[in-house]
């Protein structure tokens, strides 16, 4: 954590904070690294942290596989909109 502090120029206590926030939730915060922008932040955050590594793959890989099933689902629709007549 020091590092964090020296390159960073965050607080101590700003850091441990953010690990107590974040502590027991690595799953549901991770999952939320689909986000435009900001989720790229989350996952740098995540590292940073030393969260649970597995807990935070299967978080993210839960959020993203979400968003993709959802992308699927529209562009299916789509499709079959667009050649049913």
């Amino acid at each position: 954590m020091e590092w964090i502090n020296k390159y960073l120029r965050i607080s101590p206590e700003k850091i441990l904070k953010t690990k107590k926030f974040v502590k027991g939730k690595e799953l549901w915060v991770s999952s939320l690294c689909w986000l435009p922008f900001i989720g790229d932040v989350i996952a740098v955050v995540l590292g940073l942290l030393r969260t649970n590594f597995i807990k935070t793959s299967i978080g993210m890989l839960i959020g993203k596989g979400l968003r993709y099933m959802v992308w699927a689902i529209i562009t299916f629709e789509i499709k079959a909109i667009i050649f049913s007549s």
